[in-house]
């Protein structure tokens, strides 16, 4: 009977993804009649329910134990082995992400403070122009020496207001979980199409942030100048310009020159990320159906 749960959990979460690459064939993401909220709802529960849902029944199954019966019938350890197998599988992936993470903040406090326009920030000793925020819910600011030299003191302005947007949001707290959720269910369709969603949708934010205490058209200059010089990211790292290639970046700029931009609150991504902890949950309830023998 657990092998049948096991089986029904990863149907319902196949059956989901197959349902948003389903919209995205009939409905263009990009089209800007969408709203930015709308893509935000479609994509992170699309995201998150998915992988949760497989991680809930196998909690359950893991809790209900070997022995005993469910609806007439007898439970066993297959069912049971492959529960395992899903915790220990996110277990052990959410373990190497946070080591991983903590290298890299080890790192980080070995950089040099600096003082950027007001802002204090760590100093990264590379002409490369880089901008980011590294932690976990209270992230620094990291900049490099190259930084200074591309931009001017307006444009650099523009992006420090984006990188604090991301502070604003939490979004290296939020985009860890997310992340470990991708590594985990990487089988799962959609998953790379979701990542990418949701990365530049959290972008997209960050800019409408900023552009409320600048001009827009000098953010968008920013960000060109930023994507044409990106480095690759560590874990913990959400940067000003990450893979901004083709559509993304027009995306990106596109929104910054619409007129009248609308800022987003951060509780939009809060009601989904509840809402879709409360939905995945539910298969904690079939332990109301198991007999222990």
């Amino acid at each position: 009977m657990h092998s049948l749960l096991v089986l029904l959990s990863v149907v319902v979460a196949l059956s989901l993804r197959l349902a948003y690459l389903g919209f995205v064939d009939r409905t263009t993401l990009a089209d800007p009649t969408l709203s930015w909220s709308r893509r935000w709802s479609l994509a992170l529960g699309a995201f998150l329910l998915p992988p949760l849902l497989i991680l809930a029944m196998a909690i359950a199954i893991l809790t209900m134990g070997i022995h005993g019966s469910m609806l007439g019938h007898a439970v066993g350890h297959l069912g049971y082995g492959c529960a395992l197998v899903l915790v220990v599988s996110f277990a052990t992936t959410l373990l190497v992400l946070g080591v991983n993470a903590l290298r890299s903040y080890g790192r980080l406090r070995n950089l040099p403070l600096t003082n950027v326009q007001g802002v204090v920030a760590r100093r990264l000793d590379t002409e490369l122009p880089f901008a980011a925020r590294v932690g976990f819910w209270q992230p620094a600011l990291v900049v490099s020496h190259g930084l200074d030299h591309l931009l001017s003191e307006i444009e650099l302005d523009a992006v420090l207001r984006h990188e604090q947007a991301h502070l604003v949001y939490r979004d290296t707290f939020w985009f860890f979980w997310l992340g470990w959720l991708r590594t985990t269910t990487a089988w799962l369709p959609g998953t790379c199409v979701l990542w990418t969603e949701l990365l530049l949708l959290r972008e997209m934010r960050a800019d409408r942030w900023a552009a409320q205490g600048t001009d827009p058209i000098l953010l968008a200059e920013s960000l060109l100048k930023m994507a044409q010089a990106a480095v690759p990211a560590e874990p913990g790292w959400v940067m000003f310009s990450e893979e901004n290639e083709g559509d993304r970046l027009e995306q990106r700029i596109n929104a910054l020159l619409a007129s009248q931009p609308q800022v987003h609150q951060a509780d939009v991504a809060s009601r989904w990320v509840m809402a879709s902890f409360a939905i995945a949950a539910l298969p904690l309830l079939t332990n109301l159906w198991h007999i222990a023998a």
